[in-house]
């Protein structure tokens, strides 16, 4: 690779990684919302513009009608993301338990000398474990994104700077763990202040 395009690609996993660290959940609680109000504007917009061709509005009404209809769709758009997000944490959440849950009968089973069979039991088990951690996940979202973008953010910036090649676990490690801590204390005091009354 010449030493021009390395140069940019550390330069853009040090601004990814550095953004990802710094403030991962924010970037993801913000994106998801404002990508809901941009698809709930842009249906509300399509559809005053046909409600207006039907009743065949022009104007400055045909204008309010769009104006309201775009606003109730951006409304809408945030509730549909909120629901969206929350869904996919729980089906991913539900994946992942129902994945560790068959893992850990297959290790039981192995445990006790035994041969691994599909019973209502064993399917219950996994079902069980599968609804428990997509529960879990939904819940602590948050917490989940902010391991997660973390996670990405400190790859990207031992990738992204060069001088940390002779220490990257270490350095990964170091930058995980300040990137966890500081993200939860940005969510959990910063911007979670309430009012003074």
């Amino acid at each position: 690779m010449p030493r021009v395009a390395a140069e940019n690609l550390q330069l853009i996993l040090l601004i990814l990684g550095a953004a990802l660290c710094i403030g991962g959940w924010v970037l993801f609680y913000v994106g998801t919302r404002l990508l809901g109000i941009g698809f709930g504007l842009g249906f509300g917009f399509a559809f005053g513009a046909i409600l207006c061709a039907v009743i065949k509005l022009q104007g400055p009404q045909e204008q309010a009608l769009i104006l309201i209809c775009s606003a109730i769709g951006a409304v809408g758009g945030i509730f549909l993301a909120r629901f969206v997000t929350s869904f996919l944490f729980f089906l991913i959440g539900f994946l992942f338990g129902a994945m560790l849950g068959r893992i850990g009968t297959e290790l039981y089973f192995n445990a006790t000398s035994q041969v691994f069979t599909w019973t209502p039991a064993i399917g219950a088990v996994v079902a069980g474990s599968g609804l428990a951690i997509g529960l879990l996940s939904m819940w602590l979202q948050k917490y989940v994104m902010i391991v997660i973008t973390s996670f990405i953010g400190a790859t990207y910036l031992v990738a992204g700077i060069p001088a940390l090649a002779r220490h990257r676990e270490l350095a990964f490690l170091a930058i995980f763990v300040v990137s966890v801590g500081w993200q939860v204390i940005l969510t959990t005091q910063l911007l979670s202040r309430k009012t003074p009354e």
